[in-house]
């Protein structure tokens, strides 16, 4: 005689979330999940380190400025970094120039090129010094490509024709540096 017994179970709810918590145990314990999830990790770590890559570049090449002593000129477009426009700190240098007030800033620059070079410009309340680091840009020859400083003494914005815009530093000897220049966009007639 066979005889079969029949069990009858019962499912409470602690019952159900024993039998899921078990299950889910074993599949966590399980070569599959561990292989997945480690590949996983390492994609996204690999992820995570150039994200923060990204960030230290930034923060390098800004080194010692802050984001609000920084600007970048590309072509005519000027951009400020931090909570500041370019042209709003171009104004703020020069106008602590002419107040005799230290101040310092870094510009990005861009060749038409697309080649990126620095430009410090730093003023310790007598003299200008503009501090070019040429060494990024790849139209240069190899003996041109290097660091170089030159004085000023003072900094001006010109308007001529009311149509061009423009930012240099002045020697006394006359020599000029151009620090920023944008043709103003007229209106066109109708």
């Amino acid at each position: 005689m066979n005889t079969q017994s029949t069990e009858s179970t019962t499912y409470t709810p602690d019952n159900i979330f024993k039998k899921m918590w078990n299950a889910f145990k074993n599949h966590v314990k399980s070569k599959e999940f561990k292989k997945k999830w480690i590949r996983r990790g390492i994609i996204v770590g690999i992820i995570a380190i150039f994200a923060l890559s990204l960030v230290i570049k930034d923060n390098i090449s800004r080194w010692p400025y802050s984001k609000n002593d920084c600007v970048t000129i590309s072509g005519q477009q000027i951009t400020g970094h931090g909570s500041h426009t370019g042209i709003y700190r171009l104004n703020t240098f020069m106008g602590n120039v002419q107040a005799g007030t230290e101040d310092e800033m870094r510009i990005f620059a861009f060749t038409k090129f697309g080649f990126e070079y620095t430009m410090d410009v730093k003023y310790d309340g007598e003299t200008l010094t503009l501090t070019m680091d040429m060494r990024g840009d790849k139209t240069l020859s190899d003996e041109d490509r290097v660091i170089v400083t030159e004085t000023y003494t003072t900094m001006y914005h010109a308007l001529e024709n009311s149509v061009d815009n423009y930012y240099l530093l002045n020697e006394e000897t006359g020599s000029k540096r151009l620090i920023y220049y944008k043709v103003r966009q007229e209106q066109s007639e109708k």
